[in-house]
């Protein structure tokens, strides 16, 4: 469909790269820590944390477990609750919407490009 009509979609792949590059830029400034866990080691406790910025390199699944996770410690504030969660979804959903364009969008490129 994108193939052939694919002046109409092209505003749309071009949408999509301005928005990737956006949202790499927003995630590499970013130096969010939050602690998933906390084990009794010692006289000492350690801490797990996980890095917004390394969420990139997880599996959709597992960053839903690591989100189940940090919404059940109760040593996290609301307010580093919230900014994890919704960048955590919203990284969830982006991931599963270009999974199921990319296919597309590289046809089209490479049509356009050719």
């Amino acid at each position: 469909m994108m193939l052939k009509e694919k002046e109409k979609y092209e505003p749309v792949i071009s949408y999509l790269q301005i928005m990737l590059q956006y949202y790499i830029q927003q995630i590499g400034e970013m130096d969010v820590e939050i602690v998933v866990s906390r084990e009794r080691t010692g006289a000492d406790f350690c801490k797990s944390c996980f890095f917004l910025p390394d969420k990139h390199m997880y599996t959709t699944s597992f960053l839903e477990f690591i989100l189940d996770l940090v919404t059940k410690f109760k040593g996290n504030s609301k307010q580093d609750l919230k900014c994890f969660s919704d960048m955590v979804l919203w990284h969830i959903r982006i991931h599963n919407l270009l999974l199921s364009f990319i296919l597309k969008i590289y046809e089209v490129q490479k049509r356009i490009q050719g």
